[in-house]
């Protein structure tokens, strides 16, 4: 398995000088990299850290990425967390059963822990054949996070083995402790690209840095870009080296996309698709303006049914650590999105559990929001269903305004608006204007449970 694992090196050492990473103001060479793993290996094995699960904590860094590499070469199961506090650190260790937390900041403060727990049989098995891991938790939004166990092996083996694709300098949009941001890593590190931390995740600052740094390419999520598209700092800052955009993590409204391409016409626009459970798959969209995907390798099957997407494939996860599996005796994973199909080509419409169900007729939430943030004056909305004693349920929408317009007119438009593009059961009955924002840290839309 050592030998096995000396490609690591090898493709590292074939991008010499390059520069693989820029991060607070300083920048990593792929051998600078390749020399952190080899100290990280050496501490790793004075301190004879093998075989176990251990929490890194940090940010992207050469010494964190360094750590990640060399805990895979000594393989370990890895947890890494975003620059947590000791208390988080504590929490996920007891739902992971770590037996070592690294701050990836200090390497010489390295934590040994005792716990009682007997090792998961999933991850035993990693161990017993000498395979490395990763863990990552879900948001928990409803209810504990949920610990993701996936094989490093087969999330590795995939850049190991694919054509080398043409290096892009990256923005690092995603966090390392998201399936997204260490997809990023991976395929940045194996690909023989620069891979730029952002300093700050506003578009302003994003701009800016996609300016500075002569960005290619930015994954990101339908969410922040229509930020982008509101804030209009692409007037500001020169964004002409952008070349590609990939999205994903939620649905994209199709008014976003539209204007999304109205604005960047020379940038080209992808979807993705994956979550925590499955690792991120290849994709191809049928077009830059197109929101119809089409799963781009022969080594995963798709199958719909009752409009639900499943999808087996080698990358998915070997289990929950502190849930039942949802992937059936067969290697399938009920994704829980609802789609469209044509062909080889699908379209997501949403997450199957969001669907509003107005007296028996279904509508789905991305639909009615799309069409309200075509309104010149609406900067976003979240829409949802509110308990109704006649139709079960009607459809409500949270909506935020830009400036200062008076909302009994606001709510006039938007009725009107949406009567004149929606069918009559899709209008909006309930309508709620907030300040603020309506995503989370991670970007991403804060759902509205029915009410």
């Amino acid at each position: 398995m050592r030998e096995e694992r000396n490609w690591i090196s090898d493709r590292l050492a074939s991008f010499g000088d390059g520069i693989a990473l820029i991060a607070d103001g300083q920048q990593s060479s792929f051998n600078a990299i390749g020399q952190a793993m080899m100290s990280w290996q050496a501490l790793l094995a004075h301190q004879n850290i093998a075989c176990c699960t251990v929490i890194i904590n940090g940010d992207y860094s050469c010494a964190m990425v360094g750590a990640i590499l060399a805990l895979y070469t000594r393989h370990c199961v890895v947890v890494p967390l975003n620059r947590s506090s000791s208390e988080r650190c504590a929490a996920v260790a007891r739902t992971t059963g770590a037996s070592w937390i690294i701050d990836a900041d200090h390497p010489g403060d390295l934590q040994a822990l005792t716990t009682q727990l007997p090792t998961h049989e999933l991850v035993a098995g990693l161990f017993d054949r000498r395979e490395a891991g990763l863990i990552l938790l879900s948001s928990g939004s409803s209810g504990e996070p949920k610990a993701i166990l996936l094989s490093l092996e087969r999330l590795f083996a995939k850049y190991r083995d694919a054509p080398r694709s043409r290096p892009r300098t990256t923005a690092a949009f995603l966090l390392l402790d998201h399936i997204g941001g260490f997809n990023t890593l991976l395929h940045c590190l194996f690909s023989g690209s620069t891979l730029v931390k952002l300093d700050s995740r506003d578009a302003v600052s994003i701009c800016r840095q996609i300016a500075e740094h002569r960005i290619h390419l930015l994954p990101a999520t339908p969410t922040f870009l229509n930020m982008l598209l509101w804030g209009r700092a692409y007037e500001t800052y020169d964004l002409s080296s952008l070349e590609l955009v990939t999205y994903g993590t939620e649905t994209m409204p199709e008014s976003t996309l539209a204007a999304l391409n109205e604005v960047f016409p020379a940038v080209r626009f992808k979807q993705t698709y994956g979550m925590s459970e499955l690792g991120i798959l290849s994709t191809r969209s049928e077009s830059s303006d197109s929101l119809w995907i089409q799963i781009a390798t022969d080594d995963v099957q798709v199958k719909v049914v009752d409009q639900i997407l499943w999808i087996k494939t080698r990358t998915a996860m070997l289990g929950y650590l502190n849930a039942p599996s949802v992937i059936d005796q067969e290697g399938w994973l009920c994704t829980g999105d609802l789609v469209e199909t044509r062909g080889d080509y699908f379209r997501i419409l949403g997450r199957g559990e969001s669907l509003i169900n107005v007296g028996g007729l279904k509508v789905l939430p991305v639909e009615v929001e799309s069409r309200l943030l075509s309104l010149p004056f609406v900067k976003d909305a979240v829409v949802w269903g509110r308990k109704s004693p006649v139709t079960g349920q009607i459809v409500a929408a949270t909506v935020v305004l830009e400036g200062e317009l008076d909302t009994d007119d606001a709510k006039r438009q938007i009725m009107l608006h949406c009567q004149q593009g929606l069918e009559d059961f899709k209008v909006p009955r309930h309508i709620e204007f907030v300040t603020g924002r309506l995503h989370s840290d991670r970007f991403k839309k804060i759902k509205v449970a029915s009410q």
